[in-house]
């Protein structure tokens, strides 16, 4: 139910879809003016139109505070009043406790007629509105603009202020008085966008971890590739003369293999120990029978056995 405060002090409840306070400015403080501003936004109406009213009025622009309506074809009803009205007004209010939702001239509080005009009283005021005015009716006035109103019924007149508080054609709190907006807490969406972080985090720790995985595995790749690199080449090409090698010695009688190395050319060196001489020189010649290169040092005797450094080589 909207709660409407009138000019002259006195309260009325209209309507019970919400619960709104209307504050209602004295007619008599407002001027109303129906004006032709095709194609602007809110902006660049309310722009105009202070330029339009200011010329009119025996107030300097600055001292005006200036409302616009909605757009109605190209057509926006504009309300001037001297700021210091309005802003009196809400801190009047603002003492006994009321933040209205709305101020709204009492000239408004008639519908707009499609033509002719239409009369009323409100509090203490008689309100005259035409298709193209709206103000407080003196004596010889409406006559004087040609204007000759028909007068509402009560009833008529309650349902034109219910619909007119409902949807203002103009609010007045507008611009440098606009209602300031009060921040509600939804408890809902909180609790839904909690949970979305949640997951979010939960998300970016697990992209996170995968990151780091791959990267240690990269890591341990490139190790592996590495140690692998770090292998002398030559080795699996020294294997078959180390078998060569070892089958000749095995087949010669009273010899053996003292040690076995690959250099970094990938030849194969092979010290072989025998009885004496003679046996060092069957084991060489059995070797170089299997198609391989062979250099052979100097025989040397160590406690009474021969011994002697082969050097093998692919063919």
């Amino acid at each position: 139910m909207t709660l409407v405060l009138l000019p002259n002090g006195t309260q009325t409840e209209l309507g019970e879809a919400d619960s709104r306070v209307v504050a209602v400015l004295p007619g008599a403080l407002a001027t109303v003016h129906r004006v032709e501003l095709p194609g602007l936004t809110d902006k660049q109406a309310r722009a105009a139109a202070r330029l339009i009213v200011g010329e009119a009025s025996l107030s300097p622009v600055e001292a005006l505070h200036v409302a616009i309506g909605a757009d109605d074809d190209g057509w926006r009803t504009v309300v001037a009043v001297e700021r210091d009205v309005v802003a009196a007004l809400l801190a009047t209010l603002a003492e006994e406790g009321v933040d209205p939702d709305a101020v709204v001239p009492a000239a408004l509080l008639l519908t707009r007629p499609v033509d002719g005009a239409v009369q009323a009283t409100i509090g203490d005021e008689t309100i005259v509105r035409t298709s193209t005015s709206a103000y407080v009716a003196e004596s010889g006035l409406a006559e004087l603009l040609g204007d000759t109103p028909a007068i509402l019924s009560d009833a008529e007149r309650d349902d034109a202020i219910a619909a007119a508080v409902a949807t203002p054609e103009v609010d007045l709190r507008q611009g440098a008085f606009a209602r300031s907006r009060r921040w509600t807490i939804d408890w809902v969406a909180a609790r839904r966008l909690g949970r979305l972080a949640v997951v979010l985090l939960i998300l970016t720790v697990a992209i996170e971890l995968i990151a780091v995985a791959r990267i240690d595995a990269t890591a341990k790749r490139i190790e592996r590739a590495n140690a692998a690199a770090a292998m002398p080449a030559s080795a699996p090409r020294a294997l078959p003369l180390a078998g060569m090698a070892v089958a000749a010695v095995a087949a010669t009688p009273g010899t053996e293999i003292a040690s076995l190395s690959v250099d970094g050319a990938g030849a194969l060196r092979v010290i072989v120990r025998g009885q004496n001489a003679a046996a060092l020189d069957q084991a060489q010649a059995r070797l170089a029978g299997s198609g391989v290169r062979i250099s052979a040092g100097p025989t040397a005797m160590t406690d009474g056995r021969a011994s002697r450094d082969f050097t093998v080589g692919a063919p």
